[in-house]
Formats: C-alpha cells, sequence, structure tokens
C-alpha cells in the first residue's frame, strides 16, 4: 500500500507491494501523489511494474554530464549546449537526485530567470534541454517509470521574432571601425550571400568555390542539407581580393572572434558618430549602430534578396531554410521600398499624362527640418545646397547621390527609380505637348497661322 507524508513544500510517497523493493516518489501536491500511487500499485498488480531505483540513484549534476557525453556531443550546437549544461550543474537543483525533481522546482527556476531579465528564448531553450534529458533517461538509460516534470509547467511564449536589419551607413561605419582583418570581408560577404557566420569562417574552403561559375558549395550546414550559394559580383570581387594562397579554409579565423570584433567595431563607430553629432550640434539618431548583431546580416541579406526580385523558391535555394515559416522570420521588407513599388506599378496603369511626383517629395518626408537637411549633408557629403534644390524640386538624384542617401534607410534602388519615372513623364508631357501644338497648328486657318506667327502659341517653347 502508498504511504504519503507531507514534507516542507513536498508531498513524499512511497509503494510498499511484496515481490518488489519500496517505491518513493516526491510531488508538489497531494493530487499528483496518490495518483502516482495508483498507477505505480496499478502495475504492481499486473505485474508491469518498472523500479525506479535507478532515477533515485543518478543525481541531475550526473544526468546533465551523461547527457553531454551521449547527446550533445552528436549536435551542430554542442558548443553552446555544453555552457547551457555547465549553468544548469551551477544550480542548486544539480545535487538533487533525479526521481526527487519537481514541477515546481522548474516552475520556481523559471521563474527567476524572468525576474532576473533573462530572453525569453534562453529559457525556452534552457527548459527544453532539461525535458529532453528525462525523455532520455526514461527511453535509454533504464528508467522507464521516471516522470518528465517539464510537461507539467507552462514553457514561456516564444519571442517575437528579430526585425533588426544594418543599414548601409552603419556598415560603412562599422566596417570603416574594425581592428580585425578578417571582419570587413567576412561581414561583406555575409550581407552578400546570406551565408551564416559559422557557414563562412568554419565550412567554406577555397576547394569547394568555383569563381568561374560563380557559386560557393557548402557540404555542412546548420540545417544539415548541403547547398550551393550564388555568389554575386561583389562577392567574387571580395574572395578575389583576399590575400594568401587559396588552400583550405578561406578564412583562418573561430566564429567567436568575429562576433567579438563586431561588437568592437560598432561600440567604436556609435561613439564617433556620438562625438560627430556633439560638434555638429545635433542629436543623435538613438537607433542608429544600436542593437545591432553580426546575425542581422544574414537578416538584411535575406530581405534584400526579395527586393530584387528573387521569389520564395529562389531566396530558399540561396538561404537554405526549409520552410516558409524560417524564412519570413528572416524577412523584413522595408515599408518605404513596399510603397515606392505600388507608386511604380498604379503609375504604370494611369494615364501616361497624370504627372509622376519628384523624388524631392519623398526626400523632404526623411529631411524636413534644415538642422536635418545640415546632418546628412554633413554626414554623406553632398552639400546642404543640393538636398535643398531637390527637396525643392529642381535637383536629380543620380545613381550615386542614390546610394549615399541609402542612409536614410530606402535602398538606392528605390530613389533611382522615382527619379527615373519623374524623368519619363517629363518626356512623355513633351512629346504629347509638341504633337498636340502640331496637329492644332496643321488644323488652323490663314489668320490663326499668323496670329500664332505672332507668339500666341499654346505651346510652351521650351517643350518644343
Amino acid at each position: 500500500m502508498a504511504s504519503i507524508t507531507k514534507r516542507g513544500r513536498y508531498w513524499r510517497v512511497q509503494v510498499r507491494r511484496q515481490g518488489y523493493e519500496p517505491e518513493q516518489g516526491s510531488f508538489d501536491t497531494k493530487k499528483e501523489a496518490e495518483t502516482w500511487a495508483s498507477t505505480v500499485e496499478s502495475r504492481m498488480l499486473r505485474r508491469v511494474f518498472h523500479d525506479n531505483k535507478q532515477a533515485w540513484a543518478t543525481t541531475f549534476a550526473d544526468a546533465l554530464t551523461r547527457y553531454k557525453e551521449e547527446i550533445s556531443v552528436h549536435k551542430k550546437g554542442a558548443k553552446q549546449e555544453s555552457t547551457r549544461i555547465a549553468r544548469w550543474q551551477a544550480h542548486p537543483l544539480a545535487t538533487r537526485q533525479l526521481g526527487s525533481l519537481s514541477s515546481n522546482d522548474f516552475a520556481t527556476y523559471r521563474d527567476e530567470l524572468r525576474k532576473a531579465g533573462k530572453a525569453t528564448n534562453t529559457i525556452r531553450l534552457d527548459l527544453a534541454l532539461v525535458s529532453h534529458l528525462f525523455t532520455i533517461a526514461r527511453k535509454e538509460w533504464g528508467m522507464p517509470s521516471l516522470l518528465n516534470p517539464l510537461q507539467g509547467i507552462r514553457m514561456p511564449a516564444a519571442s517575437n521574432a528579430r526585425e533588426r536589419r544594418i543599414g548601409a551607413a552603419e556598415l560603412k561605419r562599422i566596417l570603416d571601425a574594425s581592428d580585425q582583418s578578417a571582419l570587413p570581408a567576412v561581414l561583406r560577404l555575409a550581407v552578400e550571400t546570406a551565408m551564416r557566420r559559422s557557414e563562412i569562417v568554419t565550412t567554406l574552403a577555397w576547394n569547394q568555390i568555383d569563381l568561374g561559375a560563380r557559386t560557393a558549395h557548402l557540404p555542412d550546414t546548420k540545417s544539415g542539407v548541403p547547398r550551393n550559394v550564388p555568389l554575386s559580383s561583389v562577392a567574387v570581387a571580395l574572395l578575389e581580393a583576399l590575400p594568401g594562397h587559396r588552400k583550405g579554409r578561406v578564412f583562418d579565423v573561430t566564429p567567436d572572434a568575429i562576433s567579438r570584433a563586431f561588437g568592437r567595431a560598432r561600440k567604436r563607430a556609435r561613439a564617433l558618430y556620438e562625438s560627430e553629432c556633439t560638434e555638429t550640434g545635433t542629436e543623435p539618431d538613438p537607433k542608429f549602430l544600436m542593437n545591432i548583431r553580426f546575425h542581422d546580416a544574414r537578416h538584411e541579406a535575406t530581405s534584400a534578396l526579395f527586393e530584387k526580385g528573387l521569389d520564395i523558391m529562389e531566396a530558399a535555394a540561396v538561404t537554405g531554410h526549409k520552410n516558409l515559416e524560417m524564412l519570413k522570420r528572416y524577412t523584413h521588407l522595408k515599408a518605404g521600398n513596399i510603397a515606392a513599388k505600388i507608386d511604380a506599378a498604379s503609375a504604370a496603369a494611369v494615364d501616361s499624362n497624370i504627372p509622376a511626383p519628384h523624388p524631392g517629395e519623398k526626400l523632404r518626408e526623411y529631411l524636413p527640418t534644415p538642422s536635418k537637411i545640415a546632418l546628412i549633408s554633413k554626414q554623406i557629403g553632398i552639400p546642404k545646397r543640393e538636398l535643398m534644390e531637390i527637396i525643392a524640386g529642381r535637383g536629380r538624384i543620380d545613381a550615386g547621390l542614390a546610394v549615399k542617401l541609402e542612409v536614410l534607410g530606402p535602398r538606392a534602388e528605390m530613389w533611382i527609380e522615382m527619379q527615373a519615372h519623374n524623368d519619363l513623364q517629363v518626356v512623355r508631357r513633351r512629346r504629347d505637348a509638341a504633337k498636340a501644338g502640331s496637329e492644332h497648328h496643321h488644323g488652323r486657318t490663314g489668320a490663326d497661322v499668323h496670329k500664332f506667327s505672332e507668339g500666341d502659341s499654346p505651346v510652351d517653347p521650351q517643350l518644343l
């Protein structure tokens, strides 16, 4: 029969039955204890019970060590999981027996991390590791009666997908501030190819690159599926410019070294930016060069693939994402770019005589005040007067200036498209006006022609 007693916060159960060694368990509530005892007694009665001695003879710390040696070592994220296991082994729960751990223990752990401000995903990964450990212990380590206490607690809700992209101006400043020789090329390749940090510095090898065919083969990826990465002309130029012999790995550097170098470069770039703002008496943009990680380069590259016109299957082939949901988490199309495409599509569908807006109207949205114009003028190296002329509708945005204006957010293609569309509309209006004037002239009487010759022309001479 079962003996149920309360000790401290927990309910302890001991089941005794002839032919079996005493079985014991620890639970958060009396109801859970009674349910477990009833299940154990029923199994003993039917001669299908497996004892739980192994679970009570194994500490959580020992189980974590075994999990690390037998399970984690075969995972691609073995290094990160090793750090997570070490954190668990330093926790007071590590000294407890597996059989004594309850749902309440892990719910308390979850709440402690929440109060400490830990990221939701960090908490989820910590708990998921332990949940899998209990599953393995029950199925493979001779503990068939061991219950998984993680199945009885609420997991933190998944965090919102990260939407940070690296702007062109931010990228340039980080590259300029780098103190690590490999970082500039690695970061630019990440933006050009959407490859992960580990794929560039650990997997990418010269014997897997065909510069003529403009492809790089990755035999080992995070998803476990090899893939061929197309190389843009910029990516090819970056690889061709790398010094040294083209043997072995392309970069002789570790992923962690790249991340640390990126962090240092970002901090220096931000400090320089703030110093410049102080000198010009302007308020620093609180988001500029802030909250950026190296992995955001993959977000930027993935988003850019769609903005360049690739479809879903083509983009997935480049990035290696297995499903649309993950591809969506890395795709953050800019509303301004989408709005420009909508405007362009609408303009193409309506009468060509309707004037297209001058790109200066759009530029005014980003530079609404003289102080903002002055700041951007200095930042991109364009005279303030030239920017004001464009905003007033008297200047043009060429390709060179469009690239510099990427500091404002929208990619250069948007400015170029708006300017080209405006130019096209102007040319069409001049053509149509000239044609209308010519037809009107041929249909006039002699008196009308006389009046026309005296300058009473319905057509502006500058349009002819």
